[in-house]
């Protein structure tokens, strides 16, 4: 699943999937990334990845079905 582009992109995964990996493409070369991490939905299992970063990027998520 692939985020909108901005400075704090989420990518979501479909619903009943949980997120097993994630990453992002940055758009601004020599741009810092702040934080790729998974998001959490309460106590379950990962449910996307976010990415924050001072400039535009693009967060991926790895999902998978349990």
């Amino acid at each position: 699943m692939t985020g909108a582009q901005a400075p704090v992109s989420i990518a979501g995964c479909n619903p009943g999937d949980v997120a097993v990996g994630g990453g992002f493409q940055n758009t601004a070369p020599g741009q810092n990334i702040d934080a790729s991490q998974p998001v959490f939905t309460g106590t379950g299992p990962a449910t996307g990845w976010q990415v924050s970063s001072g400039a535009p990027a693009t967060a991926f998520a790895i999902c998978a079905t349990p």
